[in-house]
């Protein structure tokens, strides 16, 4: 499934967009969102590198040139 956003992506025919959630009471390091090194990985609007779970995505279909 990944491989085939991925490429939807790169082909410019859909966006995606990580989405925010709420912090646990625990803290950063048991986070999905958190970024190997256990840090805050959920304040960027971009994927970020070294995410340890699949977190939040929205995907959206992108206009394409000349439709109405």
């Amino acid at each position: 499934m990944s491989a085939a956003v991925d490429h939807l992506v790169r082909a410019g025919r859909i966006e995606s967009k990580s989405l925010t959630a709420g912090c646990p009471s625990g803290g950063c390091g048991g986070c999905a969102f958190a970024t190997a090194d256990g840090g805050a990985g959920c304040a960027t609007g971009a994927p970020v590198p070294g995410r340890r779970g699949p977190g939040l995505v929205a995907l959206s279909l992108r206009r394409r040139p000349g439709a109405a």
